[in-house]
């Protein structure tokens, strides 16, 4: 979802990266137009926020000339920003990146605004929002997967689903009887069951 401003003469485009961390190589990826006839000297000036904790990242890219026409910036062609200064970060998520090499799930909005060197003029300002919603399945840790139960009451351990921002999701889980030759999802679409399980 873009969230679109430009004055004028000049249009921002945020694009959304391949992958999105607070580094700033992943902040710059944009799309700028300069409508005017001259080149000129600018920044861009770069944010990163989340809907619950709010500012996570901050950053200024070096001095430019902005040629007239399309310019584009992404991961593998961002040179002429270099170097960046980065403002703020915040920690708890640089360490969350670190250990798994992507943000927590949440809302993030990515908002980049072309600034005039000279005269600090906000040339123009585009906003980009973000859904990180990765989720993993339960995981069954015990029994092991395949194991011939013999107990008359069996304990099953197993972890539950990780992630999402959605508050209401939940799940089930089904015990059935798999008979000789039958594929496990048969059994569960045809098989009586022996317990439900909702979390």
């Amino acid at each position: 979802m873009f969230l679109y401003s430009n004055f004028g003469q000049y249009q921002i485009t945020v694009v959304r990266p391949q992958e999105l961390s607070l580094r700033s190589i992943h902040i710059w990826n944009c799309i700028i137009n300069n409508e005017q006839k001259i080149p000129i000297l600018c920044y861009l000036h770069g944010t990163v926020t989340e809907a619950k904790d709010g500012k996570l990242g901050e950053a200024r890219s070096a001095d430019f000339l902005l040629n007239t026409g399309i310019t584009q910036f992404n991961s593998t062609n961002y040179d002429a920003l270099r170097p960046e200064q980065v403002i703020q970060s915040n920690k708890k998520y640089e360490e969350h990146v670190i250990r798994t090499n992507s943000l927590p799930n949440g809302n993030y909005t990515v908002c980049l605004t072309l600034i005039e060197t000279q005269t600090k003029k906000q040339l123009a300002n585009n906003c980009l929002k973000i859904v990180i919603n990765n989720v993993t399945p339960p995981t069954l840790l015990s029994p092991a997967n395949g194991s011939k139960i013999c107990e008359p009451s069996p304990v099953f351990l197993w972890n539950p689903f990780r992630g999402s921002i959605e508050s209401n999701l939940t799940y089930r889980l089904h015990i059935v009887e798999v008979l000789t030759n039958q594929k496990p999802i048969t059994a569960i679409k045809t098989n009586p069951c022996f317990s439900v399980h909702q979390e």
